[in-house]
């Protein structure tokens, strides 16, 4: 029995240690999003939050109204990749039913 409980123990920390890598690497993620033809690309977290912003000087030709358009489109396509990254990075700890 106590040779069970100690495979059983080893197996736990060894799973716990392989989320706390999964929550380092989700903490990692970076999603990028671009719009105006690639003039504008963002950078966004997992939680969405804006990591990153690069307008090419040519955008600002698109006028405020289309600028603030691109950059919001850019944020929510980098977000969305965010995302996308991190449920894949999850997806082998998800069980079947949850994919």
């Amino acid at each position: 029995m106590t040779d069970e409980l100690d495979r059983m123990f080893a197996e736990f920390h060894g799973e716990i240690a392989q989320l706390q890598g999964l929550q380092q690497e989700i903490e990692q993620v970076r999603g990028r999003g671009e719009a105006a033809e690639g003039r504008v690309v963002a950078e966004a977290t997992m939680t969405g939050a804006l990591a990153g912003l690069t307008i090419d000087p040519r955008a600002m030709r698109l006028g405020s109204d289309e600028l603030a358009a691109a950059v919001l489109q850019a944020a929510a396509a980098a977000a969305r990749d965010a995302g996308d990254q991190a449920r894949a990075l999850a997806e082998p700890f998800t069980p079947d039913v949850l994919r």
